[in-house]
């Protein structure tokens, strides 16, 4: 089930919920019922906002660590190529 499936399950409870309501306080059930699921509602729709805020991290952090291990690379590279200049000033002494 897709999430816009779940949603749209959730709001057709809740407006079953609601056709079950009358001014009698025998109601009160079905007002929990629509507290709870507008609830579900709410905590689903913050988790996807702390799920897009976190990708967004990882994605900072990636990014970060690709300059590192860029940098680090060329760093030892450049240390590579001057041991190995050294080794062939070495030789020709």
């Amino acid at each position: 089930m897709t999430k816009e499936k779940v949603y749209e399950q959730l709001y057709s409870l809740i407006e079953d919920r609601n056709s079950f309501i009358t001014d009698n306080s025998a109601c009160e059930i079905f007002r929990e019922d629509i507290e709870a699921i507008e609830t579900v509602i709410k905590m689903c729709e913050n988790l996807q906002v702390e799920n897009a805020k976190l990708k967004e991290e990882v994605r900072a952090v990636n990014r970060g660590l690709k300059k590192v291990i860029s940098k680090r690379k060329k760093w030892k590279d450049r240390y590579y190529r001057e041991r190995q200049k050294a080794k062939e000033l070495e030789k020709r002494k």
